[in-house]
């Protein structure tokens, strides 16, 4: 599949579709930091969701829930999203 971006307008719409059509399956989260490179934030969670926080009709935040359970479950927010790439 080529890489295609995601407009601004169908963020929220798109996430929640995403999320629905891949919950539970195994995902790896990598970061990306200036400082400090490729980072592994989790590896093989099960994806609960990737929601988008809108205010003022502008995206203020990507939040990225993996695991089931409390011991397992990580969170990774995204704030003032610029672009997204599927």
């Amino acid at each position: 599949m080529p890489t295609q971006e995601i407009q601004r307008d169908e963020w929220k719409t798109f996430l929640d579709t995403f999320s629905r059509q891949h919950e539970g399956w195994l995902v790896t989260l990598e970061v990306l930091a200036a400082d400090i490179g490729a980072q592994q934030e989790a590896s093989d969670l099960p994806l609960e969701g990737i929601t988008a926080t809108s205010t003022d009709d502008e995206t203020s935040s990507i939040a990225i829930n993996l695991g089931k359970t409390p011991e397992d479950h990580v969170t990774h927010t995204i704030t003032e999203p610029t672009r997204l790439w599927l």
